[in-house]
């Protein structure tokens, strides 16, 4: 139980480290009505985490390969054909979308808790998709098999330290706000470098990679 404990403890201090989640709650926060309202963000990631570390440890990561597995012997064009449609809509966003300025004259500071709490929930699923941290931790968690009671306990606790840099940054809102400000101020003009210059090209790269998969499939 110590090495569980022990692994739990390391896989969610590195999952907490995620940047992109910090970057939406400065984001978020500076567009709040309240600032306390940014507890609902952070209360739909975690919780969405949770729940997804349940669902899987319950069987959901071996339905979904079923259902995968099940589509391909049906249906093996499926996959080609999403990764050429995927790869197309791609290709569209990357030169026909607006400049990341122009987006930021229409921003409207009107999210309150409930949008927060939805907008965390997105968040969180999003990121899902590269929690590398997290699947391991639910890969080592499943080879304990622990009880109910005690998966609870445990998916708490790591999901207590993953959003706990969060909580921070809450605190930090209500207590220090200026210094916070100030490094919103950076850490936003970083953001948008990102989007600007670094995005795109590994967006362009996820495209002509999908692109070719789908139509080496149909080629070959």
């Amino acid at each position: 139980m110590f090495a569980l404990v022990s692994a739990t403890f390391v896989t969610s201090a590195l999952d907490s480290l995620n940047p992109v989640a910090i970057a939406q709650q400065l984001s978020f926060q500076a567009l709040s009505k309240n600032k306390r309202d940014i507890r609902g963000f952070i209360l739909g990631i975690g919780l969405t985490n949770f729940l997804a570390g349940l669902l899987v440890y319950q069987g959901l990561n071996q339905l979904i390969q079923r259902f995968y597995h099940r589509m391909m012997s049906n249906y093996p064009f499926a996959v080609p054909v999403i990764a050429l449609l995927s790869g197309t809509l791609l290709m569209v966003y990357l030169f026909k979308k607006k400049p990341v300025e122009e987006y930021k004259e229409k921003t409207i500071s009107r999210l309150n808790m409930s949008k927060l709490f939805g907008l965390g929930i997105i968040a969180c699923l999003l990121e899902l998709t590269s929690a590398l941290p997290y699947f391991a931790f639910l890969g080592i968690l499943v080879s304990y098999q622990v009880g109910f009671f005690q998966l609870v306990a445990i998916l708490f606790f790591y999901n207590l330290i993953y959003v706990a840099p969060l909580i921070v940054l809450y605190i930090f809102s209500i207590y220090f706000e200026e210094r916070l400000t100030n490094f919103y101020h950076v850490f936003n003009r970083l953001i948008h470098w990102l989007l600007r210059v670094v995005v795109p090209p590994i967006l362009f790269v996820i495209a002509c990679c999908l692109l070719f998969y789908g139509t080496h499939y149909f080629i070959v």
